[in-house]
């Protein structure tokens, strides 16, 4: 990391961007980019809430994921049903995440989804853990996301019609 006048950081960033198609209105996307219900869609899951009046995702909600030994927080930085929500993760390896998740209708009942991962370096482990991110690795990620989402959706076509 380089520092310019005025003790100001210049951390190392890394922006990885996609789209997904998923067969459901975004009404119906939106309530599943929660952590209490991605645990329903996206196998092995799990998270601790922290803080959140209603058990959801909501402005300010906190959670954690990982071992509890070396967590990773959530915070929900922006909650707009039915478009976009958004989040600040920090990981225990240094690094500072921000993900953005637009949604938008398209024809035929189904969401465009815009998905944007900001990975910002804390530190030099973060500047490490930085180097490691390839974006073969995140498209697998976000293909397994996709296709998990699909499958629940596929089983679970009441959840389509309401």
């Amino acid at each position: 990391m380089s520092t310019v006048p005025g003790n100001i950081r210049i951390a190392p960033r890394r922006v990885f961007e996609g789209y997904q198609t998923i067969p459901a209105a975004p009404s119906q996307v939106f309530p599943l980019l929660c952590p209490e219900m991605e645990r329903h869609w996206f196998p092995g899951w799990t998270y601790t809430m922290i803080h959140s009046a209603s058990g959801f995702a909501e402005p300010g909600a906190v959670f954690a994921t990982g071992e509890p030994s070396s967590p990773t927080y959530w915070v929900v930085s922006e909650h707009r049903p039915p478009t976009r929500v958004a989040f600040v993760r920090l990981q225990p390896e240094g690094l500072a995440v921000h993900l953005v998740i637009d949604l938008e209708a398209l024809p035929g009942r189904a969401s465009a989804v815009h998905i944007v991962y900001t990975y910002t370096a804390l530190n030099e482990t973060g500047v490490a853990a930085l180097a490691t991110k390839t974006d073969a690795e995140w498209g697998t990620m976000m293909q397994s996301w996709e296709a998990s989402m699909k499958n629940w959706l596929n089983e679970h076509p009441e959840w389509r019609g309401h």
